[in-house]
């Protein structure tokens, strides 16, 4: 799919554009507003604003291809397949701390690349000020490499966070965010993992390009938090500078306010 959208020039597209069905154009624009590379723009423009196929996710490409010959009219949604033994080992790790019955909310604060971490300090902030005003129990998840990180952030809270890091494998940890109410996340594997079942989702991002690799199938049910327009130009997954500008720009008070609207 990626070779065949590299061959076709944009003086292509116009004609394919206006041959296909409405909704299948429909389902172009919001593929290229979600890849931030408007196709239908750069077919009407005259080829001045080419896109790069390279930059697209693999998904994105399937699914421009699938609407255009009208067999798809929403945006790309992810499926994660759970046993019941996935979700026996997320409820036995809800009911040995007891929160079974509260709301519950979900914090990842992880990520592979520190470019792509919201400070911890503004992860105990948040914490603390979501668990006042929502009454909440929350929950911090990672792999055995987050298990000191995620510590060390419980240990700064006022209030205590329940700390799952490195007890749940992947499928128990899918099964555990099919459960919350809410999951704040850094741009990860989890972040993904949430939108594949279907659980409202607090996004954070850094460096990297919300507008293709945001989580999919959530709708309005997804906030983006994204202060991209601060990074150096060099920026990608990898920081052009050491103060990571465009994670510390979102504030405390930006994710629980999106948080907010997302539990109401």
């Amino acid at each position: 799919v990626r070779s065949g959208l590299k061959a076709v020039r944009p003086e292509d597209l116009s004609p394919a554009v206006s041959g296909i069905p409405e909704a299948a154009q429909r389902g172009l624009v919001g593929a290229a507003a979600a890849t931030g590379h408007l196709l239908l723009e750069v077919a009407r423009s005259g080829g001045h604003r080419a896109p790069t196929a390279a930059m697209l996710p693999s998904s994105l490409l399937v699914w421009i291809v699938a609407t255009l010959a009208g067999c798809s009219e929403g945006e790309p949604t992810l499926e994660v397949f759970l046993d019941d033994t996935d979700r026996a080992g997320a409820e036995k790790a809800l009911a040995a701390n007891d929160c079974r019955e509260n709301l519950l909310i979900g914090i990842n604060p992880n990520a592979n690349w520190p470019s792509k971490m919201w400070p911890a300090d503004f992860v105990v902030a948040a914490a603390d000020a979501l668990q006042s005003q929502h009454n909440a129990s929350v929950i911090l998840i990672g792999g055995p490499n987050d298990m000191d990180s995620v510590a060390a952030i419980c240990e700064k809270m006022q209030r205590p966070a329940i700390n799952l890091a490195g007890t749940l494998s992947l499928p128990e940890t899918a099964a555990l965010l099919e459960k919350l109410d809410l999951f704040i996340t850094n741009d990860s594997g989890p972040m993904h993992l949430a939108a594949a079942v279907d659980t409202a989702t607090v996004a954070i991002f850094g460096p990297v390009d919300a507008r293709t690799h945001r989580p999919y199938g959530l709708g309005n049910r997804c906030r983006v938090l994204c202060k991209r327009e601060l990074c150096d130009p060099a920026c990608d997954i990898l920081c052009a500078r050491d103060e990571h500008k465009c994670m510390h720009a979102i504030t405390v008070d930006d994710v629980v306010t999106a948080a907010g609207e997302l539990l109401v």
